[in-house]
């Protein structure tokens, strides 16, 4: 096999560049099928976030979500309640609504027990909320009175309590939110602070907050986006990852639709004076969804050239070699730049015996959901 020739050639065919960044005219090499949905009124899913039966590179690790029963769902590893109801991803402001798939009679504590340690999300609430037991009702109205303080002053009982919470409490035991700015000696001397949480809004929002959480059974949970990823999608575009360069790219809509790019790759060899080529050829179609929704579909075709390249196997042998060939090229066109073999790998391979070689996994996934 010392007179094997290896001829890799990548390409674009069209004139223009396909996943152009907005920040430097860089392309990056993955492309991914994006967005998809769940279902017709789910949310967008696109980068960071993919879906588990996509590739890995199409979101980041921890951003992982699946479709079950026409929900989209979000698994945190340390939570007591594994499985969370995606009901909105919003990419400018970083933010995901979710829903506790168990609880749905007292939303509050499925925020209390809510855990994201080992997850790549946190509650970025502006201000922090105590739980607070009591053996007694408080009347919030009559201890703004009887503290000459108004309800609608900053620090007055109806601004900074809230409550009973009916679903946590009972005959014995009164459970109230508090802001946890506010001091304890505004609670009778039978209250005690169990446990605390952050929560959106100032302390004076405390009220509206917790009542919406309640009506809702909704927790907004954030996550940080990579640099630039942000300013890129207030301006439109949508936020990927070159993962060969270690970098966020900034993909303008325009470069996602209406087009189609096709790369060839071929791969040569030389035996006894005859080049044999296999070709693959991957074309990337993009079109425009009805709905605005833009995806992608990826798509192989294996394209035989027959005479044209004056492509012939005429033993046993030549058949072999245009065997590894294909194999071979097909690793050579995998996505994941982690799984394409090196130019001494290339080699090995093809200096090997074909049964031991493994066929590839599909380069890409493209699927609508």
């Amino acid at each position: 096999m010392s007179h094997v020739l290896l001829i890799t050639i990548l390409f674009l065919v069209l004139p223009y560049t396909e996943a152009k960044s907005t920040s430097d005219g860089n392309t990056t090499s993955e492309f991914c099928p994006l967005p998809t949905r769940c279902t017709r009124k789910g949310p967008y899913i696109r980068f960071p976030f993919r879906l588990k039966t996509q590739p890995a590179f199409c979101g980041l690790e921890g951003f992982e979500l699946s479709c079950f029963n026409n929900n989209t769902l979000l698994q945190l590893p340390s939570s007591t309640n594994n499985s969370y109801y995606v009901q909105e991803i919003s990419y400018v402001d970083s933010t995901v609504t979710i829903m506790d798939v168990n609880d749905t009679t007292c939303p509050l504590q499925s925020l209390l027990s809510l855990n994201l340690t080992n997850s790549k999300f946190f509650l970025s609430g502006g201000n922090d909320i105590a739980v607070v037991k009591c053996n007694e009702k408080i009347n919030t109205t009559t201890r703004d009175r009887d503290q000459a303080v108004r309800p609608f002053d900053y620090w007055s009982y109806t601004k900074q309590v809230v409550g009973p919470i009916d679903c946590m409490s009972d005959d014995k035991v009164f459970v109230y939110v508090v802001s946890s700015m506010a001091s304890m000696d505004m609670m009778p001397s039978t209250c005690r602070t169990s446990q605390t949480a952050p929560i959106m809004g100032y302390a004076n929002q405390i009220q509206n907050t917790v009542m919406a959480i309640l009506r809702t059974r909704r927790i907004v949970v954030d996550w940080q986006a990579p640099d630039g990823c942000i300013d890129c999608e207030k301006h439109g575009n949508f936020c990927g990852f070159n993962f060969t360069i270690n970098s966020s790219v900034c993909f303008k809509q325009k470069d996602s639709l209406g087009h189609k790019v096709p790369i060839l790759v071929i791969i040569g060899t030389i035996v006894g004076g005859t080049i044999f080529f296999t070709l693959v050829m991957l074309v990337i179609y993009k079109s425009r969804k009805p709905d605005k929704g833009k995806e992608t579909q990826l798509k192989v075709e294996k394209t035989s050239l027959g005479s044209e390249i004056s492509l012939g196997i005429e033993e046993d042998r030549d058949e072999e070699i245009a065997k590894k060939l294909a194999i071979v090229g097909l690793w050579c066109i995998q996505w994941n730049p982690t799984d394409r073999p090196s130019m001494t790998m290339v080699i090995q391979m093809l200096e090997d015996d074909l049964q031991t070689l493994e066929i590839p996994p599909k380069p890409f996934v493209s699927s609508y959901v």
